[in-house]
């Protein structure tokens, strides 16, 4: 049994546990910023520029600033963490679909989660074409049948550049490793 989400698991984590600062700004705006604001920018200034390559860097500049800028002062003002409101919204509504995995959890547990390994992989998928798979491994506060508290093992698989995130129980396969000591 899995449950698919849309978003990463880890992100939403940090955004419940982190102050609000630019860098949480950045971590949940920096796709948005690169698929469209950035290319958009780029193509008007290569056009209103003539092709002036050395105006085009500091215009540029100036506009990734800008709106980074924008995105800070629209958070300031609304004087809440937006990012980390989104958050909670998102554990609210995930918190029923651990019951698929034999846990029953709540938002506020799955907020305090803990992600202690990642992998990635490199495929190859049916088409020949390679890809790369991104596993993260999580402990995630439950409650048992007698009211304690329990750590489960989630691992969250991702195919790098896509939208759909796989939330599983999995942990890590342990590795063998020699151990090659000088005498």
């Amino acid at each position: 049994m899995s449950i698919i989400i849309n978003y990463d698991f880890l992100n939403a984590v940090r955004n419940v546990e982190k102050p609000f600062s630019g860098f949480k700004i950045i971590r949940n705006s920096k796709t948005k910023w690169i698929k469209y604001n950035y290319p958009v920018y780029l193509l008007l200034d290569y056009f209103a520029l003539n092709n002036n390559k050395n105006a085009i860097l500091p215009v540029f500049l100036i506009e990734a600033g800008l709106t980074f800028e924008y995105e800070l002062f629209k958070n300031v003002f609304k004087k809440e963490d937006i990012y980390c409101k989104e958050a909670l919204e998102r554990f609210n509504e995930l918190a029923p679909l651990f019951k698929n995995l034999n846990m029953d959890t709540n938002a506020s547990l799955l907020s305090v989660s803990e992600c202690y390994d990642k992998e990635r992989k490199l495929k190859i998928d049916e088409d020949g074409l390679p890809y790369i798979q991104e596993s993260k491994y999580f402990y995630v506060p439950s409650i048992d049948n007698e009211g304690n508290l329990i750590d489960n093992h989630i691992v969250q698989e991702h195919i790098v550049g896509s939208d759909t995130y796989l939330l599983s129980k999995g942990r890590p396969e342990k590795v063998l490793k020699l151990n090659a000591r000088k005498v």
